[in-house]
């Protein structure tokens, strides 16, 4: 009979701390709701929030389209001039060029799509057909600044793509394309070894991070009807994201474990 490790021993059980953890998120939801009900918290403080951010929808607007322009284009900036110095540097150096070029073509893209989705919650403050009724001149000025920060920021995506190809030819794909899957499996199939794995890992991590913040955003949801009766469709998003991350994980887990071993 095998005998169990000192380490063994002294490793928690699964269940129990799976348990532990559920005790003190349900201890931890219980005093957030208790305090939020003690201060008075309720539909009259939320409407005044709301209000107080619909007057500043499109001043919001214009403020996110004057930060985020310069920023890109500085990303942009910064890329071509890499490309420069890559085109002669050495092995050691291209490495360090080659991350220098990621860490700024990552912050472009984090800015990039912040911009789209704090303008989406720009444009939500005030999207509702009483408000266009009373308020026309704003919705149609909202609509606009939208139209033209996602306009400016998709061409920025391209821009960054035809940058990054430029600097390295081998990299196929037309960012332009209807079909985006088609321009990530071209793009994929044209990296190399590394990449791919480079690529395979941050994905992973990136499914990692989702399901972590998820769950977290449906009960954010949940308690945020519970207090100021926001509605039940965010609770119903989550969820939908949440199964469909899951699916598409264990069938794109499934598929290739099939192509592997060659079952048709």
């Amino acid at each position: 009979m095998k005998t169990m490790s000192k380490e063994e021993k002294r490793k928690p059980n699964s269940y129990v701390r799976f348990l532990t953890i559920m005790f003190w998120a349900a201890l931890g939801g219980g005093a957030i709701g208790f305090l939020m009900g003690f201060v008075g918290v309720d539909q009259w403080n939320m409407s005044i929030f709301t209000k107080v951010l619909s007057k500043m929808q499109i001043p919001l607007m214009i403020l996110i389209l004057g930060i985020t322009v310069p920023i890109s284009e500085i990303v942009l900036i910064k890329l071509r001039k890499l490309n420069l110095l890559l085109e002669n540097a050495e092995d050691e150096e291209a490495d360090r060029l080659e991350y220098e070029e990621e860490k700024v073509g990552s912050i472009g893209v984090i800015v990039s799509n912040l911009a789209m989705v704090l303008t989406l919650l720009s444009l939500a403050i005030n999207y509702s057909s009483s408000y266009v009724e009373k308020h026309p001149a704003i919705m149609i000025g909202s609509c606009i600044l939208t139209v033209i920060i996602f306009g400016y920021q998709g061409i920025w995506q391209i821009r960054y793509v035809k940058c990054l190809q430029k600097s390295n030819p081998r990299l196929q794909g037309d960012p332009g394309c209807m079909k985006q899957k088609d321009f990530q499996k071209a793009w994929l199939s044209s990296c190399d070894e590394a990449e791919r794995e480079l690529i395979y890992q941050s994905g992973y991590e990136a499914y990692i991070g989702i399901m972590r913040i998820i769950p977290m955003c449906a009960v954010a949801a949940m308690i945020c009807h519970l207090m100021w009766n926001t509605g039940i469709f965010a609770v119903v998003i989550s969820g939908i994201i949440w199964i469909w991350t899951t699916v598409i994980y264990v069938k794109s887990c499934v598929s290739k474990r099939r192509r592997k071993i060659n079952i048709e």
